[in-house]
């Protein structure tokens, strides 16, 4: 054997002579391979100007001097190329590259090529990974980038009511925790000892509805909603945001509210239509419903002001408080369907100015107030007293209604029957609920079956009004509420009556003076 088995490093044979030179071969290529580096492994053809030393990786199909060496290691030795052949293993520094190459029998690689990634164990950077933790990472921070457009990070559990999370913690100990826990609604928890944990926020899977089981604390401030407050389903849909300032609480409550500004809605669909009307507070369902853009408005209660559109200034306090009303303003409305109705039973559209005081008071017209309904009897500890300063009064004479007046007049007794009584109440109930849903009046016969027991006595208007044409003099205390777009009603006001009364008996007693001085005579 003349060459060792490896590397074919030449042996010095015995009685050699020249010994030396077989021995310097030999540490040259101890000088190349020992600590194998290369200045590049792409370079094609060999370099103009090489210096003694120059070592290079050669490529499939190189040219030149280097033709027919392809993976071979050439080295500039003593101004010419020698060639070695690598051998599986051998493992060069390609300085150009900054890395290491091996050569696995056929090519060069890369050193780390030569490691498999796949279905690797455990892997720790800078820390130790174990069989829960199998890939661990002790760094300042941990970077995952995109390699062109977007990325996603996925976490994956096998089931339902498996665990897909991130777990936050100090000490070891958990504090907050953020994914599908034990199902697959999505929440963030916290905890104070990393055992019992508190659900803060948690988004349903199916309808993406959020919820707060842990309560809410502190000031809750939405942003980009022009200083309004939108809670609810469809809430304020519909508006601009252009600082409208609203309050909007409740399922569709102003949806449709466009520029309408300064308003309050809460309850489900309160305040639906409304567009453009402004400070207007609506409080319970369907209340204010069809408003537009009626300005100034104050409704509390289901139904109350529910058809209003134009109307201003109105004031309805109850359930279908002022239900009907459309574009009547300055209405005051207490009680439960309080001026929903007119005296006939129609529906009250149009009065203005009106107050109703109590359950189903009803007027005739606009103008009007009326306390309670036909069952009502009103009470008060002192007298209501009527204005009647001379700074308010014009053309004041003595009155013309006296004697002659009163004496056409027939005072009667009588038992009340209310054309007020003949109408009935039906109202919709939903059958699941058990709520009322829709109702109104129906005018029945009037056939005297609810007629009053005890007797009343005063007049009959439509006899007061045969003694005025009669007389000839206008009596201020008779009025006909048709006259002016009211209703079919007649009323008296009795304390008009007084002066006369007191005319009258001025005249008897005068009367009665002049009959003593001629009995005296």
């Amino acid at each position: 054997m003349t060459s060792t088995p490896k590397n074919t490093l030449p042996y010095i044979a015995a009685s050699q002579a020249q010994k030396h030179v077989t021995h310097n071969d030999a540490l040259r290529m101890l000088d190349t391979l020992v600590q194998l580096t290369v200045l590049q492994d792409d370079l094609a053809s060999p370099p103009a100007a090489p210096q003694n030393g120059d070592s290079y990786i050669l490529p499939a199909a190189a040219s030149g001097e280097w033709a027919g060496q392809d993976q071979a290691i050439a080295v500039y030795e003593e101004n010419a190329w020698t060639y070695y052949t690598p051998k599986a293993g051998w493992c060069v520094w390609v300085e150009d590259l900054n890395s290491a190459q091996v050569f696995n029998g056929t090519e060069w690689v890369s050193q780390f090529a030569t490691f498999e990634f796949q279905n690797i164990d455990q892997i720790g950077i800078n820390t130790t990974a174990d069989v829960t933790n199998r890939l661990a990472v002790s760094s300042d921070a941990t970077l995952l980038t995109h390699a062109g457009s977007g990325h996603q990070m996925k976490i994956n559990k096998a089931g339902t009511t498996d665990t897909a999370s991130m777990l936050f913690q100090t000490a070891w100990s958990g504090r907050a925790e953020m994914g599908t826990v034990g199902g697959d609604n999505f929440s963030i928890k916290v905890s104070d000892d990393g055992s019992a944990f508190q659900d803060g926020l948690v988004i349903d899977q199916a309808t993406g509805a959020v919820s707060f089981p842990s309560g809410v604390s502190g000031r809750i401030e939405q942003k980009n909603t022009g200083n309004s407050v939108f809670i609810g389903p469809n809430t304020g849909m519909s508006d601009d945001l252009s600082g409208n300032r609203n309050v909007f609480i409740g399922e569709d409550a102003g949806r449709s509210n466009t520029t309408g500004d300064y308003s309050v809605a809460i309850g489900r669909r309160a305040l639906y239509y409304n567009t453009t009307g402004v400070s207007n507070v609506a409080m319970g369902k369907n209340t204010m419903l069809n408003n537009i853009s009626g300005s100034s408005n104050s409704a509390f209660g289901a139904f109350a002001s529910h058809n209003n559109t134009t109307g201003n200034n109105n004031t309805s306090f109850g359930t279908s408080a002022l239900y009907a009303n459309t574009i009547g303003s300055y209405n005051t409305a207490l009680g439960a369907s309080a001026l929903r109705y007119t005296t006939t039973g129609a529906d009250n559209e149009d009065y203005s100015n009106c107050v109703g005081l109590g359950k189903q008071s009803r007027v005739s017209g606009s103008n009007q107030v009326q306390l309670g309904d036909s069952s009502t009897t009103t009470y008060a500890f002192g007298a209501v007293q009527d204005r009647s300063d001379r700074r308010d009064k014009a053309d004041i004479r003595d009155s013309k209604l006296g004697l002659g007046f009163l004496k056409l007049l027939r005072p009667v007794d009588y038992r009340l029957d209310m054309r007020d009584d003949y109408y009935d109440l039906i109202e919709t109930v939903d059958e699941d609920s058990g709520e009322v849903i829709n109702s109104k009046i129906v005018k029945i016969e009037k056939d005297g079956s609810r007629k009053r027991k005890r007797y009343h006595h005063g007049f009959i208007a439509q006899e007061v009004k045969e003694a005025i044409e009669k007389s000839g003099l206008d009596f201020g205390g008779y009025q006909d509420h048709s006259i002016g777009g009211g209703e079919d009603v007649l009323s008296l006001g009795y304390q008009e009556l007084i002066a006369p009364m007191v005319r009258a008996i001025q005249q008897l007693s005068e009367e009665i003076d002049a009959l003593k001085a001629k009995a005296a005579h």
